[in-house]
Parts: structure tokens; C-alpha cells; sequence
């Protein structure tokens, strides 16, 4: 096929420029049996409904809202699967002493315990982050300062 600017053009996806894809979404179950194992990326979703982006996010869109709320449901599952695979990889690489891992692990799940490069303080209602390097003894020290300094 040959554009208005005189190029030619084979197509994209197998289909013609102009012949478009019907769509193939047919019923919320073919929508929910597509999202299984998809990590809830809507690229492999598409993939396995053959149908583009735009037709999967119009056919969400366009679902009433009892619908819309078991497709949110369903995406968020999946995702909440793959958050977890993640969890469970970084577990083995801590297990297995990988620095980065210990690292990684310390400054975001053991942030209560004082290992942060960041810590956030309350003042009124309102959150600072503060970017020192801190122990967790010396940031309580500081917030008594900070509650004691109108005195």
C-alpha cells in the first residue's frame, strides 16, 4: 500500500494500514482468562485477546461499573503476584549474603529499625524528608530538640 506522502507501507502487526482489528474481547471471562498469568501487563493481556492496546483500554473503559471493578480487582492480583515473585527473589539473593540484596533490603524494609539513608520526620502534621545519614537514636534526639525547642 502506498501513503499519501508516496511511501510504502506494509503494515503493522500483520494488518494493513486502514483495515483496523475488530474487536476480540468478547465477554469479561475471555478478559479474565487472558489476565491470568499475564503479571497484569496489558501488552501480554492484548497478546493473548489478540487485539491492540487501544481496543483492550476502550473495552475497560467502556464496562460498566460492577465490571470495572472486577477488572481493577483482577489487575491488581496479578500485580500483587509478581510484587510478591520479586519478594520471594530478593529473599533467596539475601539468604544467598549478596551485598546489594542485604543492602537493598535493609534500606527499605528495615527502615523502622534505623536503616535508611532517608529519614522522614513528622512536624505538625507534616512530613520533612531528610536526607542524612542518621542512626535511628540520633533522629529521636533530634525530634525531642525539635519538641522541646518552643520551651
Amino acid at each position: 500500500m502506498i501513503d499519501k506522502n508516496g511511501i510504502e507501507r506494509k503494515g503493522w502487526g500483520g494488518i494493513q494500514p486502514g483495515q483496523g482489528r475488530k474487536p476480540k474481547i468478547k465477554n469479561y471471562k475471555m478478559f479474565e482468562d487472558a489476565t491470568k498469568n499475564s503479571g497484569g501487563v496489558l501488552i501480554n493481556i492484548c497478546k493473548k485477546l489478540d487485539c491492540s492496546r487501544s481496543t483492550l483500554l476502550t473495552w475497560m473503559r467502556n464496562q460498566p461499573p460492577d465490571i470495572k471493578k472486577k477488572v481493577d480487582f483482577i489487575l491488581d492480583q496479578e500485580r500483587e503476584g509478581i510484587i510478591d515473585i520479586a519478594e520471594n527473589s530478593l529473599f533467596s539473593q539475601v539468604q544467598a549474603k549478596e551485598p546489594w540484596a542485604t543492602k537493598f533490603a535493609l534500606a527499605t524494609i528495615g527502615r523502622e529499625r534505623g536503616y535508611a539513608d532517608r529519614q522522614d520526620i513528622n512536624i505538625n502534621q507534616k512530613t520533612l524528608n531528610v536526607n542524612l545519614a542518621l542512626k535511628k537514636e540520633e533522629v529521636e534526639e533530634l525530634l525531642e530538640f525539635i519538641d522541646n525547642k518552643d520551651d
